[in-house]
């Protein structure tokens, strides 16, 4: 297995993000409608949905991650060169930040949008940034493996030893 410790990260991209973003956004609502569903009041959903955004900003800390994220293979990290998850302080000012672009309902699309190598206007703030682990695993394999990580649902053919000799 190659060492992906000494391996650059590959900035994510825009297209990852606004889906990682609509990802979370669509669990988000099924919480909120099952909610609605269950118990029928504003408080209630209010304190769901509060919730569901200190625990996304504590999974963010915690991993880098959101479900969305996860899903997208997409991960926060520190702007500096270890390459860590960002601090629970970063995440939880992160977060904070994008909620207050939620409100003006296109700001974080927006942001996500925009992204140029792994940085959204959050990223500054917070000196954060985001990198595709997808890009990553395959730039640490090298070329050969490249190929195959391409094209998971293909079975082996068996004659990778007879290219490898």
């Amino acid at each position: 297995m190659a060492d992906t410790t000494k391996t650059p990260f590959a900035h994510a991209s825009a297209s990852r993000l606004v889906g990682a973003y609509l990802i979370d956004l669509l669990i988000l609502g099924v919480l909120l409608g099952v909610t609605w569903y269950v118990h029928f009041t504003a408080w209630t959903i209010g304190m769901v949905t509060a919730e569901a955004v200190v625990a996304s900003a504590l999974m963010l800390g915690a991993s880098g991650r959101t479900p969305g994220m996860a899903l997208m293979r997409v991960c926060m990290i520190r702007d500096e060169d270890d390459a860590q998850t960002p601090s629970l302080g970063a995440a939880l000012g992160y977060t904070a930040l994008a909620v207050l672009l939620q409100v003006t309902v296109v700001g974080l699309l927006a942001s996500y949008a925009m992204v140029h190598d792994g940085r959204t206007w959050l990223s500054g703030p917070t000196r954060t940034r985001f990198v595709d682990l997808r890009k990553h695993a395959a730039l640490a394999a090298g070329p050969g493996e490249v190929e195959r990580s391409e094209r998971p649902h293909m079975a082996h053919s068996g004659f990778e030893s007879v290219h490898g000799g």
